[in-house]
């Protein structure tokens, strides 16, 4: 794990200062106050009926959720600061005396971290390295009464495609098992785009050996502004960690000419089918190991979105989609809301590799649609369900070998063979489609 060791640059960062002061009847005495502070956040895929971050709204402020900050006064400076470290999950320091008559600053980092889980945003540089962004500014403070505590919540306005993502880091960190947050991680993001980068090199967003590219310059016009998105890409940049359900990132195997197994309809929104790479959307035929990785990744979104009560599990795509109504598909364009549970055509049987791509005469394909339904009811229904973690230990189990076979023997090896997890396992499976293959 390498430890955070910027605060000695700051002067050298990008830095506005919150600046505060403590009034008082007496210089001497002291008061006591937790200091609060939020993100500016603004999400395209919002409004859906989603349960965190569901505002659609411009610039809502978020708890900054177990954010970096430090805190001096003007007898000393950001080296020597009177108080550091990482706020609670409702974006607030311990209740710290203050000195009244005192002037305080207050910064904080685009780096967040819950324990050893740790998510960091970097700055511009050409590199990915480990240097934060720190913001702060101006606002006065109500008076602090001696020998009393209080709660102060610093509203920042700081406007920047950071905060999107400081925004979602916050809610994976709030539940970070959701998605089997690894501990000593340390997730990176880039949000510029200079076609310089060695990791990189595409504008669009997506994940690189654990780092995550997101830019500007796309369909999605910024994709920190699409919380699914950039959720999305940290359960990549998870699976990565901990050899779970991972993608190959080349997705040329079963190109499928049927419309509604192949991704000629979304346009700009990813790279053209016929490129080197190929490219995915959530129905098209692909690989196992591609449908798997993706699959995995769009739960991930889900389950950071909402809670694992809510048995639909809403996910909002940002891919133009074949949707059903009135008995003909249709493609719509994003943001798409799609219920997990019940596929698209709210058909809860609805496979769509079996019923849409003739998936049973080619057993080495799957779908990302099929293969999101299967980790979602696994996660969340019924009396055996299945963690994060789990997943991530079968696939790592299952090595190169992700047939269904294989990782049934995993599951049944671990669990046992007819226990409720095992059959819980098998029956999922069949229910989503995946199962045969």
């Amino acid at each position: 794990m390498k430890t955070w060791n910027n605060v000695t640059k700051l002067c050298t960062l990008f830095l506005v200062s919150l600046c505060v002061l403590v009034f008082s009847n007496s210089a001497s005495a002291a008061a006591y106050r937790k200091w609060c502070t939020t993100w500016t956040t603004s999400y395209t895929d919002a409004g859906k009926g989603e349960d965190y971050l569901n505002s659609s709204s411009p610039n809502i402020q978020r708890p900054a959720r177990y954010t970096r900050v430090i805190l001096w006064d003007n007898t000393g400076s950001p080296s020597n600061y009177k108080w550091s470290g990482f706020l609670d999950e409702n974006g607030c320091t311990p209740s710290l005396t203050l000195i009244a008559g005192r002037t305080y600053y207050l910064g904080q980092a685009t780096y967040a971290a819950n324990g050893t889980k740790e998510f960091l945003v970097n700055d511009d540089n050409d590199y990915f390295d480990n240097t934060a962004v720190w913001v702060t500014f101006e606002k006065p403070v109500p008076t602090v009464v001696d020998g009393t505590s209080d709660q102060f919540t610093f509203y920042n306005t700081w406007v920047n495609p950071k905060a999107n993502i400081m925004g979602v880091v916050g809610q994976i960190l709030r539940y970070p098992d959701k998605i089997g947050t690894p501990n000593n991680s340390r997730i990176r993001f880039k949000t510029n785009y200079t076609g310089l980068w060695p990791s990189c090199i595409y504008q669009g967003a997506y994940a690189v050996n654990g780092d995550i590219c997101l830019t500007t310059g796309t369909a999605w016009q910024d994709t920190t502004n699409w919380k699914y998105i950039v959720s999305h890409e940290v359960g990549h940049a998870i699976t990565y960690l901990t050899q779970g359900p991972d993608p190959t990132g080349v997705y040329t195997d079963y190109f499928y000419n049927t419309p509604l197994c192949c991704c000629n309809h979304i346009g700009g929104y990813g790279q053209p089918e016929s490129s080197p790479q190929g490219t995915h959307c959530l129905q098209s035929k692909e690989s196992i190991k591609n449908a798997q990785g993706e699959g995995f990744a769009n739960f991930a979104a889900v389950a950071v979105m909402n809670t694992r009560t809510y048995k639909d599990g809403i996910f909002v795509y940002g891919k133009p989609t074949w949707v059903y109504n009135n008995g003909i598909f249709s493609v719509q364009q994003p943001p798409v809301k799609v219920l997990a549970y019940r596929g698209i055509s709210l058909n809860q049987d609805d496979q769509w590799l079996d019923r849409r791509c003739d998936g049973i005469n080619q057993p080495g394909a799957g779908v990302e649609l099929d293969w999101q339904r299967f980790f979602f009811e696994t996660w969340t229904h019924g009396s055996s369900v299945f963690s994060a973690d789990d997943m991530h230990y079968i696939w790592r189990t299952a090595g190169s070998n992700v047939s269904w076979a294989n990782l049934q023997n995993v599951v049944n090896a671990r669990w046992g063979t007819g226990s409720d997890k095992a059959n819980w396992f098998a029956s999922h499976g069949d229910s989503t489609g995946v199962s045969p293959y």
